[in-house]
């Protein structure tokens, strides 16, 4: 697929996300833009599924899952990145290959398992000189002659002429599949993930902010949810008098918040301390057996210091919640 259509594929698909994990729009943008950095590794075949690079495409999608599976926060900058990645080679599948002529008598197409050894008979991507590395027999054809990139490729524009797709291109079947099978990626990706909604509210006072690399941790029925690094992409969180809202998703079952561990290990900036005021945690929805914390959020007072220069010297501390009045 083309970019615009990469992101288009890709946006259609985060709509169709739970309401219990409704990503911020700078996490949706997030994964867009590791959608399309993915055209920075043109020279890499398994990336785009070219070059009949079957088991390669599959390889990198199970590559991106792993460093998706690895972090404490599913929504992290990096677990971000690395999903909209995947979702790049899901979406290029159906473009590049022959999958939605070889399945054009079956609406809606079917969707590939993404299991190399599943795939049919007489399976091709198409060839691109400068890429590596290159699994397709001899006088298969070049990558120009095949893809459904657009609606204006030269494959992409042939329209079926009988059976259920009648009528349609083969690029309207590609942008309908790679949707679908994005949709499913969307669907795993926050399967069995709790998600909590960390609100932080900074003090007013001179040199109340901070540009320190802030952490939570949540703490509840015996389980934590390990270090998740509070960031909105492309925003400066943490500024005198602002108040910072985070989507946060984790497979720890904590369900009811019982304390948190909120600070920082490196300073940064000229003035890196903080007066943190309060942090506000809600469970957005129940994604592993429910939240037992209810509809209510918690409220953790803090309204200290945290830095090396100022009162006790702790730049991370451990707070319980507010008593409800």
């Amino acid at each position: 697929m083309n970019t615009q259509n990469h992101e288009l594929i890709t946006r259609a698909a985060l709509a169709r996300l739970p309401p219990e994990c409704p990503l911020f729009k700078g996490q949706q943008d997030a994964v867009v833009l590791g959608n399309i950095l993915s055209d920075a590794n043109l020279g890499s075949s398994g990336v785009h599924f070219d070059n009949c690079t079957f088991a390669e495409g599959a390889a990198r999608i199970a590559a991106c899952w792993r460093a998706i599976e690895a972090e404490s926060d599913r929504f992290s900058a990096r677990s971000l990145r690395a999903f909209g990645g995947l979702l790049h080679t899901t979406q290029d599948f159906y473009a590049h290959s022959n999958w939605v002529e070889v399945h054009k008598a079956r609406s809606p197409i079917l969707l590939w398992d993404q299991d190399p050894s599943s795939l049919p008979a007489g399976m091709l991507s198409g060839t691109v000189l400068h890429a590596e590395p290159k699994r397709c027999s001899p006088g298969t054809p070049d990558h120009i002659l095949v893809n459904k990139d657009s609606s204006f490729s030269e494959q992409g524009r042939k329209v079926v002429s009988e059976g259920p797709n009648k009528g349609k291109s083969f690029f309207e079947l590609a942008f309908e599949a790679a949707v679908e099978a994005s949709v499913l990626q969307v669907e795993r990706f926050v399967e069995g993930v709790e998600c909590y909604r960390v609100v932080t509210k900074t003090g007013d006072s001179l040199f109340s902010g901070t540009d320190a690399h802030v952490f939570v941790v949540l703490h509840g029925g015996g389980n934590d949810t390990g270090r998740i690094f509070l960031d909105n992409p492309g925003v400066d969180d943490f500024e005198r008098g602002r108040t910072d809202s985070f989507l946060v998703g984790t497979t720890a079952p904590i369900k009811d918040v019982e304390k948190l561990t909120i600070g920082f290990e490196a300073e940064a900036g000229v003035f890196p301390g903080w007066f943190l005021e309060e942090v506000t945690v809600e469970c957005t929805g129940a994604r592993v057996d429910g939240c037992a914390g209810g509809p209510e959020p918690k409220r953790f007072k803090c309204a200290r210091w945290l830095a090396r220069n100022k009162g006790d010297g702790k730049t991370v501390v451990e707070l319980s919640p507010k008593p409800a009045p």
